[in-house]
């Protein structure tokens, strides 16, 4: 059932480049949609706003970047921190509906293997919501070799660099894996 979320504070600050808007889905797991860039100039913004979700005891977060036209580095790395302070707080987040220009720059960085991704708002729920039945059992850890023979082993599904021949290769959710360059 969709319940909207009245935090103290949180509509006061505003960004002309960012819109994030919140919704709070089953229990307490709670949906943060973005919309708009993600860089250095308001990440700061971003992160007041998360911080007040944080305070105010939501510890299971969903990010929907469905809307995000662009990330930059520094916008990966606030996304470094949320995971950091919620983990701590022993909660946890998804990415859901990232663009795929957008997930690019987190697998050309190499941080695609730190985050949950969700292929969209529903399956990022189910990933952090306690109550979700239990699912048939993952096909990951994968285990596999490229085709320069070295052996790699991936957590998730998603676009991963060989460290030996530099291949791009992807791993989709039921664990086939594909050589993209």
């Amino acid at each position: 059932m969709l319940e909207t979320v009245k935090i103290p504070g949180f509509n006061d600050l505003v960004d002309s480049d960012l819109k994030v808007d919140i919704v709070k889905i089953q229990g307490d797991v709670i949906v943060v949609s973005l919309k708009g860039l993600i860089d250095t100039y308001n990440t700061p913004f971003l992160s007041k706003k998360v911080n007040l979700l944080i305070g105010h005891g939501y510890e299971k977060i969903v990010f929907n970047l469905f809307g995000v036209t662009y990330m930059s580095s520094t916008g990966i790395g606030i996304f470094t921190t949320f995971l950091r302070q919620l983990r701590s707080l022993k909660g946890d987040f998804v990415l859901a509906s990232v663009p795929e220009k957008v997930k690019d720059v987190f697998e050309l960085i190499g941080f695609s293997s730190f985050f949950n991704f969700a292929s969209d708002t529903a399956a990022g729920i189910a990933m952090l919501d306690d109550a979700a039945p239990d699912e048939e059992k993952s096909v990951f850890p994968k285990l596999f070799r490229c085709t320069c023979r070295k052996k790699l082993k991936v957590s998730r599904p998603g676009k991963f660099r060989c460290p030996q021949c530099r291949s791009i290769i992807s791993v989709n959710e039921e664990g086939a894996v594909r050589k993209l360059s």
